[in-house]
């Protein structure tokens, strides 16, 4: 538990690495002969997994000073891999090990309740049988061919397939039988790619992709961007401050779609100012606005943080896969605003959000983004905010509350 004593936040600060690449990059460094080196890797509790899953299919791993070197052979998986909670390493991570000849994994808590229908239809359609929960059968013999994949229920199933494309037989086509819905990360997993040598055609934009049969990953080097979706809590505190906030190690021209950020601020008249690496904002009167975060349901915390700010009624849409995060983070976002003094309910897919938040005490539900929502929010409050597990924040950001410290924060 942790109590927050209000106060506004201000200085500069250094946003971690994007946990969404260092996945990407690390698997496929890992999935390459011989040595390759990512830099910029935070190690949060998610990406420590998909480094263990790594050492598991049989690559050395050594990590100093934020950068990791994979070497060694890569082999089936040896013994169980254990995803904890992270529900990116698990769906990247099925199909490698079924072409790597099949496996066992698991993890916790919600995560084996985390839809996996879209790789069941995928093996099914190839004579194979994928269950779901844990312990995971993961079988062996997944093979490229015609792909029919759903997009509306999460990106990571699509990236998953293009990963494990080039350890395949046959050429890969992957064709879209739904709207492709945070498209940005498949776009994420295509750069990671590229940067180890694999070329992924774009037959038809978000609907159609070709990986070639033949193709090698190629060992080398990568620097891991910093993080856009973790920016977004920085933001949505410095507007407590005149003297604002600037958030350094950001990429302008990222393909990371929660850059959109900057967007919807704009849209609510916040004072931001942007830099090829930076971004600075300050304390500003903001206007409300009704967004749709069907894109980027990461950025739906702080989106939320900053309709309650504007003390008028918005509405928050595109929420359905919300209820799938780490928690149903519908109903965690509402319970976390209603806990602060602001008014938010749900109706169905939406979240409508009125009033400024006081203080008060919330339930993280286990989930790291509702915590630092709170956190942020905490800037802006009169009362004391008590958080009732601050250690979810490892999950994807562990320097957390070191950061949140330095700007201002009081613990």
């Amino acid at each position: 538990m942790i109590t927050i004593t209000p106060s506004p936040l201000a200085g500069q600060v250094r946003i971690p690495p994007s946990k969404s690449m260092a996945h990407r990059m690390l698997l496929c460094a890992a999935l390459a002969d011989g040595d390759s080196v990512v830099s910029n890797i935070a190690l949060s509790d998610d990406i420590k997994v998909t480094l263990d899953a790594i050492m598991r299919l049989g690559r050395h791993v050594s990590i100093a000073d934020g950068t990791v070197k994979i070497s060694g052979a890569l082999k089936k998986p040896d013994g169980i891999i254990h995803c904890n909670e992270s529900g990116s390493s698990l769906r990247f991570l099925i199909p490698i090990v079924s072409a790597l000849g099949g496996g066992i994994m698991t993890g916790k808590k919600r995560l084996g309740e985390r839809p996996l229908n879209v790789y069941q239809s995928v093996f099914e359609a190839q004579g194979l049988e994928l269950s779901q929960g844990f312990p995971l059968s993961v079988p062996d013999g997944l093979d490229g061919g015609e792909m029919e994949v759903s997009g509306s229920v999460s990106s990571q199933f699509i990236s998953g397939l293009m990963l494990a494309a080039p350890l395949m037989h046959t050429d890969m086509r992957i064709r879209l039988t739904s709207t492709l819905e945070s498209g940005a990360y498949v776009d994420m997993t295509m750069q990671a790619m590229s940067a180890f040598g694999i070329d992924v055609k774009v037959i038809n934009e978000n609907q159609e992709y070709l990986i070639r049969a033949g193709q090698q990953y190629r060992a080398g080097e990568a620097t891991v961007e910093g993080d856009w979706s973790q920016s977004g809590f920085w933001l949505l505190a410095g507007l407590s401050n005149e003297n604002g906030i600037t958030i350094t190690g950001l990429d302008s021209n990222t393909k990371q779609g929660d850059r959109v950020i900057l967007d919807i601020l704009k849209q609510m008249d916040a004072k931001i100012a942007l830099a090829d690496s930076a971004v600075m904002i300050k304390k500003s009167d903001l206007k409300p606005a009704d967004i749709d975060v069907a894109q980027s349901p990461d950025l739906a915390p702080v989106v939320a943080g900053l309709m309650a700010l504007t003390g008028e009624t918005c509405v928050m849409s595109g929420c359905a896969r919300l209820r799938i995060k780490e928690s149903d983070r519908i109903a965690s976002i509402v319970n976390a605003l209603n806990g602060l003094g602001s008014h938010a309910k749900s109706v169905d897919d939406t979240i409508v959000i009125k009033g400024r938040p006081e203080g008060g005490s919330i339930h993280a539900a286990g989930d790291h983004r509702i915590a630092m929502m709170a956190a942020a929010l905490s800037a802006h409050c009169m009362q004391k905010v008590t958080i009732d597990d601050e250690t979810v924040v490892n999950k994807s950001y562990p320097a957390f509350w070191d950061d949140f410290i330095c700007l201002g924060g009081k613990i």
